[in-house]
């Protein structure tokens, strides 16, 4: 199984304001707890699929951003499925954010601590797995929590991470990734070999399990993957280089509308592929929101066509849909095919 990463090896600038943030943690004289996780503590959102695309840190941002919603608004089932589509197409610069081509690890913090777009949710911002041109406008989505800063580095350690663990609830790293790490299903980690971070997770919690310390990090493959879309991974050696690049987001509660919640659950729409007796098959449905939207382009991924049975039409009296059989190998095809085209 081949798995999409994205993170790409953009050496992140130093930041003084950044530097002293962390430098909090650091020297921090304070021991964070023995064993933490956000998941049991009910402040992490949904596992979510970034398909083919090299999207990762933009599923790690958003991943790190409803954490600290769920700390303000009382818990992640008070926070809805915000849209990676909408930073992925409007945070695109060339340069530190490249679409499906991958990101810098800090270029979708910057995004959002620097230009304080409004945010979008899943279901009027889809995910698509490729870049699209930033609209105009689009719906808003707000729950009255706001982003209010973002720091990285580059000096991060285990420790400092620990600390940042414990008290924010998810703090997006680096760490590299080969084969052998795709093909995890369980149990703590630690065949990593080493090489430059090359994909974008979020660290949620951390123990021990028979005296071996462990991290507990949430992925964006899906839920089939790893330990439902988890891997524990050995805490304590540095293990695929967790923890060296660090990014955070910081958040509060601000005033404002609020938008109906919009959270992470099997969704109500239905794809052209899946409307014929889509109703006939109970066993064959879609876990996320954004499983029509997928299944326009990712349905040939065994991942998808388990996670997103429904809108891939894989049911019982279901039709097939159209990616299962015809499908774009790359992200960029789209672009590669304008390069094509530019030079007939």
């Amino acid at each position: 199984e081949r798995f999409a990463t994205g993170l790409l090896p953009i050496k992140m600038p130093y930041d003084e304001v950044s530097e002293r943030y962390f430098d909090g943690y650091r020297y921090s004289r304070s021991t964070a707890p023995a064993a933490y996780n956000a998941v049991t503590a009910g402040l992490v959102t949904s596992v979510k699929s970034q398909g083919s695309c090299g999207s990762c840190a933009a599923f790690a941002t958003m991943a790190t951003v409803e954490t600290c919603f769920a700390k303000q608004l009382g818990g992640a089932s008070k926070v809805g499925d915000y849209s990676e589509q909408h930073i992925l197409d409007c945070g695109y610069d060339g340069i530190l954010n490249n679409g499906c081509n991958g990101a810098a690890p800090h270029g979708y913090a910057k995004y959002l601590s620097d230009k304080k777009p409004s945010l979008s949710s899943e279901t009027a911002y889809p995910y698509k797995g490729v870049r699209k041109t930033c609209p105009t406008s689009y719906t808003a989505f707000f729950q009255g929590a706001s982003i209010t800063g973002a720091y990285w580095t580059e000096s991060g350690s285990e420790d400092t991470l620990k600390k940042l663990v414990a008290e924010h609830g998810a703090v997006m790293t680096g760490v590299y990734v080969d084969n052998a790490f795709g093909e995890y299903k369980g149990g703590i980690y630690a065949g990593c070999s080493a090489g430059e971070p090359n994909h974008a997770v979020v660290v949620v919690g951390y123990g021990t399990e028979s005296g071996t310390d462990y991290w507990l990090i949430k992925n964006s493959w899906g839920s089939n993957w790893g330990e439902k879309g988890y891997i524990r991974l050995k805490r304590g050696a540095k293990m695929c280089g967790v923890g060296g690049t660090i990014v955070h987001m910081k958040c509060a509660k601000a005033s404002g509308t609020t938008s109906a919640t919009q959270a992470t659950t099997a969704t109500t729409a239905t794809t052209a592929a899946s409307t014929t007796a889509a109703s006939t098959d109970a066993s064959c449905t879609d876990k996320y929101t954004n499983c029509p939207q997928i299944a326009e382009n990712f349905c040939f991924d065994s991942m998808v066509k388990t996670d997103c049975c429904k809108s891939c039409g894989l049911g019982k009296g279901m039709t097939p849909a159209k990616s299962n059989t015809c499908y774009d190998e790359y992200g960029n095809c789209s672009e590669l095919c304008e390069i094509g085209r530019a030079h007939v």
